[in-house]
C-alpha cells in the first residue's frame, strides 16, 4: 500500500493518510480496524481523527529509547540508517 513511499515527511504524511483512508473503510464495513505506525506529526494525526466519529479515535503514544528500538527492529532499517544507507529514518536522527 505504501511501497512507493519513502521516509521524507511529505511521504510519511502521505502514508499516514493512506493508513487512514484504508482502516476507515474498513470501519464503514463494521471491521474492527487497529493500527500501528510512526506519525510525527500532529496534523496527520488530526486529519486521520476527522474521516472517523470521534469515540472512534484513539491515540496512543509509545516512547521506547533509540537502544530498544534498534533491538526491536525486525527489518533492519535501524541499522542501515546507522550505516547512512537510508535517509531520513522517521524518528531517527543519526548520531
Amino acid at each position: 500500500m505504501c511501497a512507493d513511499l519513502g521516509f521524507s515527511d511529505k511521504d510519511g504524511q502521505e502514508s499516514i493518510r493512506r493508513i487512514g483512508e484504508l482502516s476507515n473503510l474498513f470501519m464503514q464495513a463494521d471491521v474492527i480496524t487497529i493500527t500501528a505506525f510512526i506519525s510525527l506529526f500532529r496534523a496527520g494525526r488530526n486529519r486521520v481523527r476527522q474521516l472517523v466519529k470521534e469515540a472512534e479515535f484513539i491515540e496512543t503514544y509509545c516512547k521506547a529509547e533509540l537502544n530498544v528500538c534498534e533491538q526491536r527492529d525486525v527489518k533492519g532499517l535501524y541499522a542501515k540508517a546507522r550505516r547512512g544507507e537510508i535517509a531520513d529514518l522517521t524518528g531517527y536522527i543519526s548520531l
